[in-house]
């Protein structure tokens, strides 16, 4: 271990944590795996075959489900898991773990470079991407989890305040008309996957109906759902990042929207929030 520019030394709990959760994901990705493959050959399986996969799959299920007990006990010990996640809907011992073992909050000076961390940041005006040919300047496995399992986990539970602040971005994106419209750049027609012949055809557009604009932000409904998805991670992170520094005796900067944006966006890109629970 070697000493930060803020003068942190990981905590060897963080290790054993990181080392514990990549275990229990392992695990259960191989119990995926064998599901998978039971699937993939069900209707040549003997009723023995059958019986060896199941098998093979609770084990694996029952190491997955220990695994998890295990985190549960080590987070206890660790503050930012008692004094702050815990206290979000949406988030278990399991993702939990996730978010503590894989971040170096000492090492997030600021929040940007958290949201750069778990690739929800932004590139040229877009959203992180990854692009053919070149290596990602982020983790799949972590931006993954971010936001299909932990944003749709705090979704389902309508994690307050945060799926609050997902309802009003989706519906300022369902009612923001710009022009031309961003599906068909305003052409009135676009392309759509034709399930019979496996080849694109041109059709009008969903989006903005044919006109070409002006239409509602975004290509799609998923598209606006995922970009409120987004939104309301990002500020997840700002109470994450904000409450673990001050938990750890770190400077807390003010972010970029309270400092230029607090007027116009009193909610958004890293204003001033403070959202979840409070040490």
């Amino acid at each position: 271990m070697t000493e930060t520019t803020e003068g942190r030394i990981r905590d060897p709990r963080e290790v054993l944590l990181l080392e514990l959760e990549r275990c229990v994901y392992d695990v259960q990705k191989w119990r995926i795996a064998v599901g998978n493959r039971y699937g993939n050959a069900e209707a040549l399986l003997t009723a023995q075959d059958r019986e060896y996969f199941k098998r093979v799959e609770d084990t694996l299920l029952d190491v997955e489900k220990a695994g998890t007990n295990r985190l549960a006990v080590a987070l206890k010990t660790i503050p930012i898991w008692e004094h702050f996640l815990k206290g979000v809907k949406g988030i278990g011992p399991k993702m939990g773990a996730l978010l503590i073992a894989e971040t170096h909050i000492e090492n997030c000076h600021t929040v940007s470079k958290l949201w750069a961390w778990w690739g929800v940041h932004v590139v040229d005006g877009h959203a992180a991407r990854r692009v053919a040919g070149e290596k990602a300047n982020f983790s799949p496995f972590r931006k993954a989890k971010l936001v299909k399992v932990c944003a749709e986990s705090m979704l389902k539970k309508k994690s307050p305040p945060y799926y609050e602040r997902y309802v009003e971005y989706k519906h300022r994106k369902e009612t923001q008309l710009v022009s031309p419209c961003m599906c068909c750049k305003g052409a009135g027609v676009a392309k759509r996957m034709n399930d019979e012949t496996n080849k694109k055809e041109e059709v009008q557009c969903w989006n903005c109906g044919g006109t070409g604009g002006p239409a509602p932000w975004g290509m799609t409904p998923e598209h606006r759902h995922r970009a409120a998805l987004r939104y309301m991670v990002k500020l997840f992170l700002i109470d994450f990042w904000r409450t673990w520094r001050e938990l750890e005796g770190l400077s807390v900067p003010a972010t970029y929207g309270e400092t230029y944006q607090k007027e116009l966006h009193p909610h958004g890109q890293g204003g001033a929030v403070t959202l979840g629970a409070q040490p």
